[in-house]
């Protein structure tokens, strides 16, 4: 941490201590918005990373589901009928749902948690490869761990591939509706 930051921390404590916790949560949610900080919000006491502005089609997802507690829902939710979209799915599960909001994944995460569903694919490479190579990209690489070929690499869903695998859940809501 740099010297400037913990100056500003000292400063910061010393100015909110004497107030009371509503008056030091009012302050701070001002000073979050008046300083634009992007993914933070006060919830319970604790400042938490916001949830990403998602469409409308994920707000009635989530509204009728009453969210997800387990991968299993998720994916049962999304009814993926090919492999390529269950891994899409678990990887959205995984990203989304993770504590820390820039989180990538390996190939080899997706599939385990796939294979203790009893959905694991015989080649988790191809699917990401083809989840890439649509356009729009469902899926990116952002990192390769070492210089071999076959290295375990570092993907992120995209916004397309999380629009994707929410709208395989509000349509199979829909078509259970009618």
């Amino acid at each position: 941490m740099e010297l400037a930051d913990l100056r500003a921390l000292e400063a910061v404590l010393k100015t909110l201590e004497p107030l009371t916790p509503e008056e030091r949560e009012r302050v701070l949610r001002w000073a979050v918005e008046k300083l634009q900080v992007k993914n933070l919000s006060v919830v319970d006491g604790t400042l938490k990373a916001k949830e990403r502005d998602r469409p409308t089609h994920v707000d009635r997802v989530f509204e009728k589901h009453g969210g997800f507690d387990t991968i299993g829902e998720f994916v049962a939710a999304a009814a993926p009928k090919t492999d390529v979209d269950r891994v899409l799915t678990a990887a959205v599960y995984l990203q989304d749902f993770a504590d820390d909001p820039q989180k990538t994944l390996t190939g080899r995460e997706i599939n385990d948690q796939l294979k203790h569903l009893g959905f694991g694919v015989r080649n988790i490479t191809d699917c990401i490869n083809t989840l890439k190579a649509r356009s729009p990209q469902h899926m990116i690489q952002t990192k390769k761990n070492g210089g071999a070929r076959q290295a375990w690499k570092d993907y992120r869903v995209t916004r397309a591939g999380i629009d994707h695998v929410y709208k395989l859940i509000s349509n199979g809501d829909h078509d259970a509706e009618a």
